[in-house]
C-alpha cells in the first residue's frame, strides 16, 4: 500500500487507505449491497448487468459472455456504467449516509 502519513499522525490526502470510522462505513455499505443483491437474487432478478469502468466492458474477461447474450443496445439491459471519484470523496460520502 502506498500509504502517506503527515506529521501529526493523520493520513495524508490522496492516501488509499482509512481510520477505522471510514473502514466501518465502507464494510456497513459493502454488506448492505451484498444484502440487496442476494435478495434480488431470491426474488428472481438475476439479469446480467455487467459493468462498464474506463472504457472496460466486464464481459470481456466473463467465462458466460457466450451464452448470456447481453446485448447493451436492448431496454433494459443496460451495462451499469460508473463515475471515477477519489478515495476520499468515496469516504465522505459514504459517512454522509450514516
Amino acid at each position: 500500500l502506498n500509504v502517506k502519513v503527515n506529521a501529526d499522525g493523520s493520513l495524508r490526502k490522496g492516501t488509499l487507505a482509512t481510520d477505522a470510522s471510514g473502514f466501518e462505513a465502507l464494510m456497513k455499505k459493502t454488506l448492505e449491497k451484498a444484502g440487496e443483491h442476494l435478495d434480488a437474487i431470491r426474488s428472481g432478478l438475476a439479469q446480467a448487468s455487467p459493468a462498464i469502468f474506463r472504457q472496460q466492458n466486464a464481459c470481456q474477461y466473463c467465462d458466460w459472455r457466450s451464452i448470456c447474450l447481453f446485448d447493451d443496445r436492448l431496454d433494459g439491459r443496460r451495462a451499469r456504467r460508473f463515475e471515477t471519484i477519489k478515495a476520499d470523496e468515496v469516504l465522505k460520502r459514504l459517512k454522509l449516509n450514516q
